[in-house]
């Protein structure tokens, strides 16, 4: 949106409120992607617990084995883009 600044100082007050503003958005959109990373840690260690039980092997069938160890890919590469994503939040914050 457009608006107009009578003098400097609302022009520096304007400025300081957008980037206040911005900050509080990437504050936020960065606790919400370590939300999704703790959900996903936590799935991908609930899953890594089941294939830690001795009879794991013997009692799972082999395809819900294989589905668990796909999961378990999925959980560990979502984990990577999210913290990848983390990092990004972080620097155009400290660029503020």
């Amino acid at each position: 949106s457009t608006f107009f600044v009578s003098n400097a100082s609302e022009a520096s007050h304007a400025l300081v409120s957008a980037q206040a503003d911005g900050i509080v958005t990437l504050i936020k959109g960065c606790q919400s992607i370590e939300k999704k990373v703790a959900k996903a840690t936590g799935m991908k260690d609930g899953l890594l617990a089941k294939t830690k039980v001795p009879s794991y092997e013997t009692n799972v069938p082999e395809e819900v084995r294989e589905t668990n160890a796909y999961k378990i890919d999925d959980y560990e590469a979502e984990i990577s883009v999210l913290q990848e994503a983390i990092e990004k939040f972080l620097t155009l914050k400290g660029s503020n």
